[in-house]
């Protein structure tokens, strides 16, 4: 896996988005975060951090360094599958995306947090 990475980051030109779908068909998923930086494909590496890593911590990081609202607003997605209802509310006010307040509040109602 060190191998594809550093191999990844001396290319030039390529389908980042390509690259990453087939790293993670191939189980990796650090490459695929890999892939994704040099074109920006700021959602796909969200997923990535998200779905496939579950690392949050880095996932929050991202979205700081990033400040767009599709990246916050994966990253409420992912929170929310989680479970992490009050972080997940705090990464759409940031997103300023109100798409998955349905869900927000079906888990509110399930876990009876208001």
């Amino acid at each position: 896996p060190s191998r594809v990475r550093d191999q990844l980051e001396r290319l030039q030109a390529f389908d980042g988005l390509e690259v990453s779908r087939a790293a993670l068909t191939a189980g990796l998923a650090e490459e695929a975060l890999v892939a994704c930086r040099p074109q920006r494909l700021h959602a796909q590496a969200m997923e990535v951090l998200v779905g496939h890593l579950r690392d949050f911590g880095r996932a929050y990081q991202y979205a700081e360094q990033q400040g767009l609202p599709e990246v916050w607003a994966r990253l409420g997605k992912g929170l929310l599958a989680q479970g992490m209802l009050k972080e997940a509310v705090d990464a759409y006010v940031r997103a300023e995306d109100p798409t998955d307040w349905p869900e927000v509040v079906r888990v509110a109602q399930a876990t009876q947090r208001y």
